[in-house]
């Protein structure tokens, strides 16, 4: 979470803010009726997730009011996302669970975006495609052709993504291509 972010929720809300490395060393996990998991590490947001699901707590969404959302037919937020100030999803759109959709990101319309997804800031997801689930695309990546992306694939940095995505793995390049590790 940027800090500017945080400052405009402490402004707004009446929380406390803890980093997820903290919260999950806390004795009194039980005693937080709101849990915002805004960590850029899937394995750290799993764990958080984890404990959501297993204690079965409500699940929020946060919008930030500066985002645009499209209408008619109107994008679908699921429970337990959190949408960065200044994104744009349009027309059709649908954001699975989990997920985190980072400032200045554009998901077009009717693409689908999986559960516990997390798109970093000036991501562009266009033309009706489809992400699996606990996928993670770095700044600036790009996926367009209505592309398949399938579960667990970490998009790097400034990527192209152009065509299906059919194995879990890491990607980069203006062509993506799979790299080790």
């Amino acid at each position: 979470m940027t800090q500017e972010f945080a400052n405009e929720i402490l402004l707004t809300h009446e929380v406390e803010i803890i980093q997820p490395d903290d919260f999950l060393l806390l004795p009194n996990q039980d005693d937080y009726q709101y849990i915002v998991a805004v960590s850029y590490d899937l394995e750290e947001r799993k764990k958080i997730i984890e404990y959501v699901d297993h204690q079965q707590l409500d699940l929020i969404t946060v919008i930030s009011d500066k985002s645009l959302l499209g209408t008619t037919p109107a994008a679908v937020i699921h429970p337990g996302s959190f949408i960065f100030p200044f994104c744009n999803i349009t027309l059709g759109a649908s954001i699975g669970q989990h997920c985190i959709i980072g400032s200045y990101s554009l998901i077009g319309h009717y693409c689908h975006i999986g559960n516990n997804c997390i798109i970093r800031p000036g991501v562009m997801i266009t033309n009706k495609s489809v992400i699996g689930d606990n996928c993670l695309f770095n700044i600036k990546s790009t996926v367009t052709n209505k592309v398949k992306i399938v579960d667990n694939v970490e998009v790097m940095a400034f990527t192209n993504i152009t065509k299906d995505i059919t194995i879990a793995g890491r990607y980069m390049g203006s062509r993506a291509k799979q790299i080790n590790g």
